[in-house]
């Protein structure tokens, strides 16, 4: 079974390459990707396949033990950004305050983490059969319909965003150190990668 999955983690970069490779041409952008949990793949492995790594809070727990099994590959792949899905967070819907979000930041970037995509907003304008606040995708069982449709959208949003800014840019332009590194080699990831140990 093992060598199953290293094979299948081994096929699917020829996957993500052609994706990547089209990113690129076509489009002219790097490809992110939530890589290698989820699925009967080695993550460690995986992850460093496209440009830019990506974690969640769902998945991770929002544990900043649990990133660093993202950052520690994409630092020693020397990827400059490693992403995450941030405010991902099951039965939330129209719940989380930027309060909390920046907590989840926080955590993330403590984590090695030095980009953050926030979730939401799949399609900001009138949709038909719809109503306030517009397509809301996944039943409402995910968080964050963060788009001009929210009350905060003209308050907190600038100022909640222009510090994400910041902080990501200054992390993305320093070096990570980390003093210790344990490498979790696993056939197939949990789908909620959970810390190596606990402090």
């Amino acid at each position: 079974m093992d060598d199953f999955r290293g094979r299948l983690s081994s096929l699917s970069k020829e996957y993500t390459d052609f994706i990547e490779k089209w990113s690129h041409d076509v489009l002219g952008m790097d490809f992110s990707a939530q890589m290698g949990y989820n699925m009967p793949m080695d993550m460690l492995q995986t992850m460093v396949d496209v440009d830019v790594p990506e974690a969640e809070t769902l998945s991770f727990s929002n544990q900043i033990d649990s990133y660093l099994q993202v950052a520690g590959p994409a630092d020693v792949a020397g990827k400059p950004v490693i992403s995450v899905e941030l405010g991902a967070d099951w039965h939330q819907a129209c719940y989380p305050s930027w309060e909390l979000l920046l907590f989840d930041a926080k955590h993330a970037f403590a984590g090695g983490i030095n980009q953050v995509v926030t979730h939401g907003a799949t399609y900001s304008h009138n949709f038909t059969n719809t109503t306030w606040p517009g397509y809301t995708t996944h039943k409402y069982d995910y968080p964050g319909q963060h788009s001009r449709h929210q009350p905060a959208w003209d308050v907190g949003y600038p100022e909640a965003l222009g510090y994400l800014g910041r902080v990501q840019w200054i992390l993305q332009t320093g070096i990570p150190k980390v003093d210790l590194i344990f490498w979790d080699k696993q056939s197939a990831q949990n789908a909620y990668p959970q810390p190596l140990y606990w402090v």
